[in-house]
Formats: structure tokens, C-alpha cells, sequence
């Protein structure tokens, strides 16, 4: 028997469809966890090298900026970060070099600095 035919006998039984659609919902999963934050990567990346900072904005909220954050170019805000516990947790230079500006060169220094950050955001 062809594997056609083992396919549609298996199909006709509600165990088959249901066992079809459980795979194709774990593949849909398993895509849209590894293509999103390379597209992600991508388009952070597109833009010219050494030009990307992330900052903390004056409302405090971690923003991706084109240029250095003074300049105020925002691409992107992310979370706002709970500053009195990043202070208790991280050393004061974190927070110095959040202010002026984490210079990100490439997708792994993107992925780091979100990392690192993540724990601080703030509960609303």
C-alpha cells in the first residue's frame, strides 16, 4: 500500500485529523518561534553598523535609537525599566552607560542588552 493511500485511511479516522492537526499547530509554533526574532535581528541589522544605541528615555522606558539617545532618532521602545531595583541589583555603571547609550554593533549585542534588561521592566 502506497504511503498515499496509508495517508488517506489514516485521515478518514477523527484520530488521524486529529493527530495532523496537532502537528501542524507544532510546526506553526516551532516557525513563528525562530523566524521572529531573526527577522527581528534582521531589521535592527540593517541599519549602519555602530549607528544603533539603546537608551533609557526620559519617561524610563529602554528605546532603540538611531544615533546616540540625546539625539533622540527612537526606532524602537521596548519596556520601562524599573530603575530603583536595577540600581539594588546591577552595578551604577549599568545604569551610567543606559543613560549615555550601549553602542550595539550586531543581532548578539541586540539579544544581550534586551537579556539583561528584561528582569528590571516594570509591573504596571
Amino acid at each position: 500500500m502506497s504511503i498515499w493511500r496509508k495517508l488517506k485511511k489514516l485521515l478518514r479516522s477523527r484520530k488521524g485529523l486529529i493527530a495532523l492537526a496537532t502537528i501542524l499547530i507544532c510546526l506553526t509554533v516551532y516557525a513563528m518561534m525562530f523566524t521572529g526574532a531573526d527577522e527581528e535581528s534582521r531589521e535592527v541589522m540593517s541599519y549602519e553598523q555602530g549607528q544603533l544605541f539603546f537608551g533609557l528615555s526620559k519617561e524610563g522606558v529602554l528605546t532603540l535609537y538611531q544615533g546616540p539617545p540625546e539625539d533622540n532618532q527612537v526606532i524602537e521602545t521596548f519596556f520601562r525599566i524599573d530603575t530603583d531595583l536595577l540600581k539594588s541589583e546591577l552595578p551604577e555603571e549599568k545604569l551610567r552607560q543606559l543613560k549615555t547609550g550601549i553602542r550595539i554593533n550586531n543581532a548578539e549585542d541586540y539579544e544581550t542588552v534586551i537579556a539583561t534588561f528584561k528582569p528590571f521592566a516594570a509591573e504596571y
